[in-house]
């Protein structure tokens, strides 16, 4: 199927701008939804079809921030979802009018990005009070990780469409040092190797599926003790996670309908600014709106990740990578973490077509 530039390349505009990190330095991903609305505008029927559906998901929302009870956070907390749920559709606009082209875009912006964040953390220049920084210091006060607002698109990251093969190799060495050496994000990373291999080992035989089973346990129990020595932070941020979850376990008493938004648990707030999202993120939010709105928004999510996945074997698998985010990250909300999603896994899809065309 082609597409016309002068029609589609609008749309690819907002994701392009929620990848681009020094414009995020300045500005929330959610802050560029209003040029994604005038670029998108009007709205193919298909997507108004989903923004209404965005609409009444957030008009239940209402409902519950009407009935609550009031605490300091309510509006902050659904404001900043109700900037997702259009975020979504503008993605998903983009997404399928063209998903190989934007991978293309989301893919060199993901170098720019993880070159400039490579200079920053060796530079280390005054970047007092902007945002989209993380920089973690080890108790010397030395920074050993350096985390930017876009790290999760570098998953997606694709340089196939580059002839050069000597410059794609560099090219995939840039972003993966800058994933181990600087981000040190594992779970960037395993998305990465399942987007690049999950195709793979799928249409592998079972005697190569057993077989590289069997190597991912031995590799895994190695990797344990590697990972302990590599992230040693990681074993007491497994342990605070739990510790978030079994004090999520107390507060089960209003599991259907909630405490409202913006609920605060103080014990577990690890964020001044938004301390009722935790890493957890997930199992609190069904502590905040309750089991029934969660499942809605949970199979809202669903369809809209189907309607840019050719299969529902590829939507379903976007779909658990998207939710796997809610029990380690608070990235739930976070337009790059969808776009992420909706990108994922499309050498399957394109493998589909292939097979379907012989």
């Amino acid at each position: 199927m082609k597409f016309k530039y002068k029609r589609s390349s609008k749309y690819a505009v907002f994701p392009t701008l929620v990848n681009a990190w020094p414009l995020l330095l300045f500005l929330s991903q959610k802050a560029l939804i209003p040029i994604g609305l005038i670029l998108g505008y009007p709205l193919k029927r298909r997507y108004f079809e989903q923004l209404m559906m965005g609409l009444i998901l957030l008009s239940i929302g209402a409902c519950i921030l009407l009935v609550q009870p009031p605490n300091k956070y309510e509006f902050e907390h659904f404001i900043g979802f109700a900037g997702f749920v259009v975020a979504v559709v503008l993605i998903n606009l983009a997404a399928y009018t063209n998903q190989e082209r934007l991978r293309r875009i989301i893919s060199i912006g993901g170098l720019l990005n993880a070159c400039l964040a490579i200079v920053v953390f060796y530079i280390h220049p005054n970047m007092h009070g902007l945002r989209g920084l993380n920089f973690i210091d080890n108790r010397y006060g030395v920074p050993t990780r350096f985390f930017i607002a876009t790290t999760s698109l570098l998953a997606v990251v694709n340089f196939d469409f580059i002839k050069q093969k000597m410059l794609r190799y560099i090219f995939y060495f840039i972003v993966i040092f800058y994933l181990v050496e600087l981000a040190r994000s594992i779970l960037v990373l395993l998305v990465l190797v399942s987007d690049k291999y999950l195709n793979t080992i799928m249409r592998a035989s079972l005697v190569t599926k057993f077989a590289f089973f069997f190597a991912i346990l031995v590799f895994g129990v190695l990797a344990s003790i590697g990972i302990l020595i590599y992230r040693p932070d990681l074993l007491l941020s497994a342990g605070f996670k739990l510790f978030q979850l079994e004090t999520l376990s107390r507060y089960l008493d209003h599991i259907i309908f909630g405490y409202g938004w913006g609920f605060v648990i103080h014990l577990l707030a690890t964020s001044p600014k938004q301390p009722y999202q935790i890493e957890m993120q997930l199992p609190m939010l069904v502590i905040q709106v309750g089991l029934i709105y969660v499942s809605l928004y949970l199979l809202w999510m669903y369809w809209m990740l189907r309607s840019v996945s050719e299969t529902k074997v590829v939507a379903f698998a976007r779909f658990i990578t998207y939710s796997i985010v809610g029990f380690v990250n608070p990235w739930l909300f976070l337009p790059t973490w969808y776009l992420t999603s909706a990108l994922l896994y499309r050498n399957i899809e394109l493998s589909n077509t292939s097979i379907e065309a012989k």
